[in-house]
């Protein structure tokens, strides 16, 4: 009876399930993964830049990755199916030019996040 009950448990906790059953957790994004999303840029209501019409954006999360660093952090802990509403301060934006020494507003949402080949 108690053998029944413990796999009871078992099967509830999905330690039972064939693996084909149970979607596999998804990789959150994070430095030296490669992460594929979209963004939209703004300053006070200004559009600054895209990627909804030059198609989607792949990086691996690090320095030397081409984001400014205020992207960088909004992306790190998102999940492929994410979407994120979050703003930049001057500090993490631009650090020259027109839009320098402005809060950025942004908007991504990630397509997939994978591990660099090895």
């Amino acid at each position: 009876m108690a053998a029944r009950y413990a796999l009871i448990l078992l099967a509830a906790a999905g330690w039972a399930m064939p693996s084909g059953c149970r979607d596999a957790p998804k990789l959150a994004a994070a430095e030296g993964r490669i992460v594929t999303f979209h963004y939209t840029l703004k300053a006070a209501g200004m559009f600054i830049d895209s990627t909804e019409t030059k198609g989607p954006q792949t990086a691996e999360l690090g320095e030397g990755d081409g984001l400014i660093l205020g992207l960088r952090k909004g992306l790190l802990g998102m999940r492929a199916g994410e979407e994120r509403v979050f703003s930049i301060p001057p500090e993490d934006g631009f650090p020259e030019g027109g839009w320098a020494d402005r809060v950025l507003q942004a908007r991504v949402k990630v397509l997939a996040v994978r591990e660099r080949a090895r």
